[in-house]
């Protein structure tokens, strides 16, 4: 992994600098910051995490994770010392940070009122804890002696080359079983490693990882387009987390490759992201992405200035259409998938709106049965909280889209991640992946929609160049 964040041209008319042909490097030192920021923030995402918690039972424990999060922070402090402050997230940012602080702080005061277990909600909070602290340590860390931009494209880099990494390897291992014959019986994982599964077959028989490579589903077979296949799941343990790590991607990968040189090479991973997502075969996936797919390709048929983008972005939208209803329209599938959590939380939100509880079970606790063994309905107030900060991250997408920005494309990964996350809010929530990835998204507002420069930007050091403007 190269941890060399080159510099950012302007974008809209900004004033820009030339080019001077240099990097700003980060070092070693940066390698292992982002290593260990993006251990920390995925490890409960990967398939081997049931493998590695049977032989190493405090790897996933919240001591272990203390230590990660302190050794970065060490890291950073010791070897280039921390940037001036939070202040370039600016007030966008801020409202998404203090929308999930908030729903945060709502669920805990629900659970401690409910009078239920409140341990979950404070591993949760410890957890999140060490999470934020990670990744606010190696932003200071990139943020030391260059502009917000920089340090953005430092966060950014393990996350956008780990996805290519594991939409490649997904993709490889997906050939071997359906191209050249290999025999999934043959590369049966341990049963540890695909813990708490349910399948009428033995667990050892659900996963097969040919050559070791990447996963893939033996009892869960995928449909498109009347085609039958294995269902991937990269390095993860369900083919909707895989879509849910790996999607955003494809929206944040053009921040890297922003150089005309590199563009064949941002077409190419793209594909690659995208073949992976097909042969993942996520209901949740398809759904969402058709929705922002449609979303975007509008923007560029009303507001491109070209008529061949245009007319490119037009016919794309019909294809995407026909393809969208060909998998929707069938008994089994996305559109079977998308009525039953419309359905749920229908009933969900009717139950707590005929039942009057205000401060009932949060989205964080599991639901209890009364008496007639009926789960108690969420509480008002949770709705309230959850749907806010939903709401908060899909309309900042949908204004970024109707903007004139020329970066404004990353505002896929905020609608994207608005409404997948809505299949399971409870679960999705507490992970480190998702604090990441708002702060990741609150960072990318700043730097490329606000209207004026992010403040806190400090001189290069040592460089002999002129600090860039950020877009």
């Amino acid at each position: 992994m190269n941890a060399i964040v080159t510099q950012s041209m302007g974008n809209d008319g900004s004033k820009r600098v030339p080019d001077t042909g240099k990097a700003y490097v980060y070092g070693l030192a940066g390698i292992v910051v982002q290593v260990l920021m993006m251990y920390i923030i995925m490890r409960d995402l990967l398939m081997t995490t049931p493998y590695l918690n049977y032989y190493v039972p405090i790897s996933g424990s919240v001591q272990a994770r203390m230590a990660v999060a302190l050794l970065i922070g060490w890291i950073a402090l010791s070897t280039r010392g921390l940037g001036p402050g939070f202040g370039a997230f600016r007030n966008w940012g801020w409202i998404i940070l203090g929308s999930f602080g908030l729903m945060f702080l709502v669920e805990g005061m629900v659970t401690i009122t409910a009078g239920t277990n409140s341990k979950p909600m404070v591993v949760g909070g410890i957890n999140l804890a060490i999470f934020l602290f990670s990744v606010g340590s190696a932003y200071l860390f990139a943020l030391r002696g260059r502009t917000p931009t920089h340090a953005l494209k430092f966060l950014l880099q393990p996350y956008i080359y780990l996805t290519i990494i594991v939409a490649v390897l997904g993709l490889t291992a997906w050939l071997l079983v359906h191209a050249f014959g290999v025999n999934p019986a043959d590369w049966y994982l341990p049963e540890r490693f695909s813990a708490g599964r349910v399948s009428d077959s033995p667990l050892v028989a659900y996963y097969s990882s040919p050559f070791n490579l990447s996963g893939i589903l033996n009892q869960s077979n995928g449909q498109l387009l009347n085609f039958s296949f294995n269902r991937a799941t990269g390095l993860f343990e369900e083919p909707a987390v895989a879509a849910f790590f790996v999607a955003p991607a494809i929206f944040l990968t053009p921040l890297l490759f922003e150089k005309r040189s590199s563009r064949w090479w941002l077409r190419l991973w793209i594909l690659v992201l995208v073949g992976f997502l097909l042969i993942v075969n996520s209901k949740t996936n398809f759904l969402v992405m058709s929705i922002t797919g449609s979303v975007m390709l509008l923007r560029i048929i009303f507001f491109h200035p070209r008529v061949r983008s245009r007319f490119l972005a037009a016919v794309a939208l019909v294809l995407l259409s026909v393809f969208a209803w060909s998998i929707f329209i069938g008994d089994s599938g996305v559109g079977s998938e998308f009525r039953s959590v419309r359905a749920a939380y229908v009933d969900d939100l009717t139950s707590s709106l005929q039942r009057g509880t205000f401060l009932g079970p949060g989205v964080f606790e599991p639901a209890r049965a009364t008496n007639n063994d009926e789960p108690t309905p969420r509480g008002l107030l949770s709705w309230f909280a959850v749907l806010l900060h939903v709401a908060i991250l899909g309309g900042l997408g949908m204004r970024v889209v109707l903007s004139h920005r020329q970066d404004w494309y990353f505002a896929g990964a905020l609608i994207y991640l608005a409404g997948h996350s809505m299949k399971s809010f409870g679960h999705t929530a507490t992970t480190g992946y998702y604090l990441y990835m708002i702060v990741v998204l609150s960072l990318t507002l700043a730097c490329y929609w606000s209207i004026r420069r992010p403040e806190n930007t400090t001189e290069p050091q040592g460089t002999g160049e002129q600090r860039p403007e950020d877009p």
